[in-house]
């Protein structure tokens, strides 16, 4: 019986030449922000999906399942422009929006035509800027952003061989968290995540 699955890879993903603000000074009376190549990255990480049926009849199933992923994504001989008109170095530092952890774990339970799926997701906290600032800044743009947790509950439940009946709801616990900084467009701040929703489909197979 197929009771177990597990799949590990490792991946390193270099980025040479990345984008950003350097500070230019030509003379005394002509100083700029220049956007220009900063410097180079680099992120290492591995990813791990691990699956458990302990239970698996014609009419019956149940299993665990984790897919998580372990980075670490830094800067590589890079420099980039700061407030007060100067560059600073910033090797070492972590990439901004490269959580350390995201995992995705659950339980599937199905019986005869019904299917469930509960799934908790959590991902770690990040960093929105180069220079890896932790305190908000006073518009939000700049800072940490959190790390979170939220759960999904989905299931389906089929009638005879062609309909199929599917329902959920994301977030489940109304979890209010955000996931970017942005600086721009639709203005500096957060962009908050949705609340709890639900969805329902119903398909035909022909």
């Amino acid at each position: 019986d197929d009771w177990l699955r597990a799949d590990l890879s490792a991946f390193m993903i270099r980025y040479d030449d990345r984008l950003d603000n350097l500070f230019i000074r030509e003379n005394d009376s002509i100083a700029y922000t220049f956007k220009t190549n900063i410097g180079d990255s680099r992120t290492r990480g591995i990813e791990l999906y691990l699956e458990v049926t302990p239970l698996y009849t014609c009419s019956s199933l149940i299993s665990l399942f984790t897919s998580t992923s372990l980075m670490q994504g830094e800067y590589l001989n890079a420099r980039v422009r700061v407030s007060g008109g100067e560059n600073v170095d910033i090797n070492g530092n972590e990439l901004e929006s490269v959580p350390r952890w995201i995992s995705r774990n659950g339980i599937q339970a199905a019986y005869k035509i019904l299917n469930l799926t509960l799934q908790y997701s959590y991902v770690s906290e990040t960093y929105s800027d180069a220079l890896n600032t932790k305190s908000a800044s006073p518009d939000g743009s700049i800072g940490l952003v959190p790390s979170y947790g939220i759960w999904d509950l989905y299931g389906s439940l089929r009638f005879g061989s062609r309909y199929m009946l599917r329902a959920g709801v994301n977030n489940l616990a109304d979890r209010s968290y955000f996931t970017k900084r942005p600086l721009f467009y639709p203005g500096p701040g957060v962009w908050p995540s949705d609340g709890r929703s639900f969805y329902l489909s119903f398909g035909v197979k022909l």
